[in-house]
């Protein structure tokens, strides 16, 4: 088996576009799409950040003009107003059978490598002994961002939700939260994943998050997508990148274009939705959208 693609899956959810630390606050040029529609309609599409860093901020002025300018923002999962029912769901997806606990699930290989990673990161296992273990994994990883200085509550989705609940502007998502960790199951349990193959790819990502970092900042979406896709067999066309990518594109494109129309949607994504050859620009395009890239490409 190649590189795991749990591993790969879940930094690719974390990222999409990563986080940025002090270092590389100033002069960043992130790359983001302007689309207008004959019908009237706008957009404003950014390449999302999951996880962040207080250095991030302030962000450009242009991004910050068109969300303002916006009438909606639209992001991948509202975590802002998660609802009663879907805590429920997602909860019943995450959690073990009842009556069964990790180390009961986990053979005894994966159940020392899961040991060994949660005492390098001063995780606490017992509180995720009723847990998934892709579940507990995730968790590992963004325990490991953390210690990075990378923070989900830095993100740039957290930040522009959080603008977007103070000047009251209406919020739309792409997915719910059951959907995404119904995403990540599917994943898990497809490919038979092996726990310790995964764990040992943690240092890998966090050799690839500094230079992923640095692609962000000059808009080098190609160089970005390079780094995220060589930590696993995913190329365009595969299994994976069709549930990951392709086919969240498509269901996206069509929840745009249920939108009512003549007005202005500043839409934030993981950044790679917005490569390959079925990136959501791309689809946009054949949808009707005049595009341009804000920075211009050189």
């Amino acid at each position: 088996m190649p590189l795991s693609r749990l591993c790969t899956v879940i930094c690719i959810l974390l990222l999409l576009v990563v986080s940025t630390p002090a270092g590389f606050a100033s002069n960043s040029q992130p790359a983001y799409w302007q689309l207008i529609h004959q019908n009237g309609t706008k957009l404003t599409v950014l390449g999302s950040i999951h996880i962040g860093h207080k250095g991030l901020y302030p962000l450009p002025m242009p991004l910050m003009q068109a969300f303002n300018e916006a009438d909606s923002l639209i992001v991948e999962v509202n975590i802002a107003a998660i609802s009663p029912q879907h805590k429920l769901q997602a909860a019943n997806i995450i959690r073990l059978t009842p009556g069964k606990s990790l180390p009961d699930v986990l053979n005894e290989t994966d159940w020392q490598a899961l040991q060994q990673a949660a005492t390098k990161l001063s995780l606490d296992l017992k509180s995720f002994y009723g847990f998934q273990p892709w579940f507990v994994t995730l968790n590992l990883m963004q325990t490991a961002f953390a210690k990075q200085g990378y923070q989900v509550d830095k993100g740039i989705d957290q930040y522009f939700l959080t603008q977007a609940l103070l000047s009251s502007k209406p919020i739309v998502q792409f997915e719910t939260l059951p959907q995404q960790m119904q995403l990540l199951r599917e994943v898990a349990l497809r490919d038979n994943l092996t726990l310790a193959e995964g764990l040992t790819q943690l240092d890998k990502v966090a050799n690839v998050t500094q230079q992923s970092l640095q692609a962000w900042q000059r808009g080098d979406l190609d160089q970005l997508e390079q780094l995220l896709l060589a930590l696993d067999d995913m190329p365009p066309g595969s299994p994976s990148y069709q549930l990951m990518l392709t086919s969240r594109n498509h269901a996206w494109v069509d929840i745009i274009q249920q939108q009512p129309i003549k007005k202005h949607y500043f839409i934030l994504v993981g950044a790679l939705h917005l490569t390959g050859p079925d990136s959501l620009i791309t689809l946009l395009k054949h949808a009707g959208f005049q595009v341009q890239r804000k920075p211009k490409a050189d």
